[in-house]
This record gives C-alpha cells, structure tokens and sequence, in this order.
C-alpha cells in the first residue's frame, strides 16, 4: 500500500540547518556553524544510541532529539534527559509499541509539560489564534525529512492510545479516527479544510503532555504530507 497523502499534497523538504551547540554537550570545531540534520543527529548519536531522529515544530521550543528506549522500558524517559541521565523534566520519546521508522499508522510522541522538552508550549496550541498561524511540524530520520500538516488539537481522558486502540488494524485504526472526529471539548481546533479528513492510510504523529492540575491529556495532531525520501509505506491487516 503507498501511502496516501491528505490533501494530496507532497512536498520536498530541504534539511533544517541547526546549530553545533543546541544541545548541550555537542561541541567541537563546527561550533557556531551550521550543521546539517544528518551530521546533528549523527553528533547526538555518539551521546546515546537511543536518539533515533529529530523533531522540530516552528515557532515552540520544541526542537530536539526523538527517541526510543531499546531495552522497551517505556517509561524511562519520563525520568531522563536525552543523555541517560536521571531529570525529572525527561526527553521527547516514543514506546516501544510505535515504530521509529514513523511508518504507524499513528506515533504517539510523549513529553512533559515543562521548559526543557518543550512540550510545554503545546498548551499554546489551544489559542484558536496560536493554532491558526502554526501549521507545520517536522521529523528528521536518517536520510529523510519528513513534514506534517498540524490539523487538530484537543484535550481528552488521560489513557493510552495505544493500549486504547489495536492500530495494528485498519479496525482500530478507525475507532481512534471516531474518537477525533466526534470529540467536543471547549479547546478543540480543527484546521479548516481538514474536517474529517484523516483516513486509515494516512501517517500522523500526535504530540501530547499531561497537565497533572487537570489529568488530562492534551493531543496535537499533525498528518504526513512531506517524505522527501519516499521511503514511508506500510501494510497492515485490514481487518
């Protein structure tokens, strides 16, 4: 199955240019020197094998390593940096039930609420305002840039998607696409043009913190329109 694009649009996304000394501990001759994502993500690398791509949403902080605990504890960083080391503040990360490849059906991208992740500025996202001028997230892999159109924030029960839904299946697929469809909550924007757009053969990551004053979970969705390497397909039971 190739995948099908929303909107149809494809677009080719020339690689971020990121700073040698945006994560700290990543210095050397390049510093001050623009760096390629390939070379960032190969620097960070060398710190922790876990680091397996780069997400970057414009106009947040949230611009730094994505990664994957290799030994399957899900919950490691919740309690680490992207070093290894013990932080309360945590990383961005993903379970091991997605795959890093980011050829899911859905990615759920986990990060704390605070400063260091980032993740804090996805409650801006709530301002009808905010979310109108900020469309676009983007993934950087090794050879590949990938980029996402931000359709949807919304605010939900605080329980895992993943263990919620089989996305395994084009079934539980559709059972979380009803969830984001019929949903009402008072901080829920839809991008105009995108109102029930998202369909089982789509590719969408979705970005979410917990606010422990409320224990719910707040989502930002963004849906693949950009694979500049081509290389993201997948097949899955349509049952």
């Amino acid at each position: 199955m190739r995948p099908k694009f929303c909107c149809r649009i494809v677009t080719t996304v020339i690689a971020l240019l990121l700073l040698a000394g945006t994560l700290s501990g990543c210095s050397g001759e390049k510093e001050e020197e623009e760096l390629s994502v390939d070379e960032t993500l190969k620097i960070v690398r060398e710190t922790n094998e876990d680091i397996f791509g780069w997400i970057y949403v414009p106009g947040t902080s949230i611009n730094g390593p994505l990664l994957q605990n290799k030994d399957g504890e899900d919950d490691f960083y919740l309690y680490h940096n992207y070093l290894k080391e013990f932080d309360t503040d945590g990383a961005v990360f993903i379970e091991s039930a997605n795959l890093p490849d980011m050829t899911d059906f859905n990615e759920i991208i986990y990060g704390k609420p605070n400063s260091s992740t980032g993740f804090i500025d996805l409650y801006n996202f709530e301002d009808k305002d905010f979310f109108d001028q900020h469309d676009t997230m983007y993934i950087y892999l090794d050879g590949n840039a990938l980029t996402y159109v931000i359709f949807m924030v919304y605010e939900r029960e605080n329980n895992n998607i993943l263990e919620k839904y089989d996305l395994t299946y084009a079934s539980g697929c559709q059972q979380f696409i009803d969830e984001i469809n019929t949903t009402k909550s008072m901080n829920k924007h839809v991008r105009d043009g995108w109102e029930n757009m998202i369909e089982t053969n789509n590719f969408i990551v979705t970005l979410t913190a917990v606010d422990d004053s409320s224990d719910k979970q707040l989502v930002v969705m963004g849906c693949l329109v950009g694979d500049a390497a081509g290389t993201i397909d997948r097949w899955f039971d349509v049952e």
